[in-house]
């Protein structure tokens, strides 16, 4: 078994923002990856913990990423934000546009924002939870480069194409989230399955021949599927059309051609659609009532028969279980693999 170090939070987030700084991207960006990175080890998502942060400086040292890069906003009508990433990371878009994507939305009813030229390399939730701690209902859908097959083909045309949801809940109950890729497993879970020697699940990718494949190097090399079929490729269409088509990014096979990185461990120049929605001023009845209405559901889910009760989570980040685990993390830290840390104290160094 591999070595493991643990490391404090806040060990967490200094060595994600040394590595980072290094690279001479600007302070506030490095903070925001390094938020985020924090959040995910914090919460389980080791796909999008310290495993991304050699990812991060190789997209820089490409040159995929302005290290310089400041986005711009720009509210364009009473419910559309315009964000331009600028050729930078997506986490100092979030932080300077959600929050007036918020007020629009608490104001409006309903609002959006569209994110163009920005990397995003991280998971959805962020997104979404930042609007459920508002009171607003999020939807958060992105685009990246081809890796995915449509149907039951070989040829790569979507991206995973992940889409995250949330839900307000009050109290201390913890808000309902959810963030899926559209393909049945999201890139990096496939590239740590590889590093752990584990094979993956049947159905989840075909091999550069076009034939069906557990082995995860094969399946990298060749073209991921999405979860149930053609249902998941209509899911995945979906998501290229608002995060790529709306906002006038490159779609999927688009940023695959004009991409410099052939291993495909970096991110990539994309789009994000974001949509908030205010339970206040979506029907007669109050917010509050609103909320306390979609309690029913959720407690018709957590106590269904045998105990398989448990609101919708597709990973160990989100979910019952988000709550409870974030404690833990914040009270005893969390194991990192220690070849890992060594990889990102080197980066820090250089």
């Amino acid at each position: 078994m591999a070595a493991v170090v643990r490391l404090s939070l806040g060990e967490v987030r200094q060595l994600a923002s040394s590595a980072l700084h290094r690279t001479g991207l600007l302070p506030p960006s490095c903070e925001a990856i390094a938020q985020v990175v924090t959040e995910a080890e914090r919460d389980g998502c080791k796909s999008h913990g310290l495993f991304r942060i050699p990812g991060y400086v190789k997209t820089i040292k490409l040159g995929k990423a302005d290290v310089n890069a400041i986005p711009t906003v720009k509210v364009t009508s009473p419910s559309v934000v315009q964000v331009n990433g600028r050729c930078g990371f997506a986490p100092l878009a979030h932080r300077l546009g959600l929050p007036i994507l918020a007020a629009r939305a608490k104001e409006q009813g309903v609002a959006i924002m569209p994110i163009r030229n920005i990397l995003h390399f991280a998971s959805l939730w962020h997104e979404v939870e930042y609007l459920a701690e508002k009171g607003l209902a999020g939807f958060a859908c992105v685009s990246t480069k081809a890796f995915v097959a449509h149907g039951q083909g070989s040829k790569r045309i979507y991206g995973t194409n992940p889409m995250a949801f949330s839900f307000p809940r009050e109290g201390e109950k913890g808000h309902l989230l959810f963030d899926q890729a559209s393909a049945m497993m999201a890139r990096g879970e496939i590239s740590l399955a590889g590093l752990a020697g584990e094979q993956l699940p049947q159905g989840c990718a075909v091999d550069k021949h076009g034939n069906p494949t557990t082995d995860p190097a094969a399946a990298l090399e060749g073209a991921q599927l999405t979860f149930g079929g053609i249902k998941g490729s209509n899911i995945a269409m979906m998501v290229e059309l608002l995060s790529a088509g709306l906002t006038g990014s490159p779609l999927a096979t688009e940023a695959a051609d004009n991409d410099i990185d052939p291993a495909s461990t970096t991110a990539t120049l994309s789009g994000e659609l974001i949509i908030a929605i205010n339970p206040d001023k979506t029907s007669d009845k109050s917010g509050t009532e609103i909320l306390q209405h979609a309690e029913s559901l959720f407690q018709s889910i957590l106590t269904q028969e045998n105990g398989v009760g448990f609101l919708p989570s597709t990973s160990r980040h989100c979910g019952s279980q988000r709550a409870s685990r974030r404690l833990v993390a914040e009270n005893e830290g969390v194991d990192v693999p220690e070849s890992l840390v060594q990889e990102i104290e080197t980066l820090a160094q250089c």
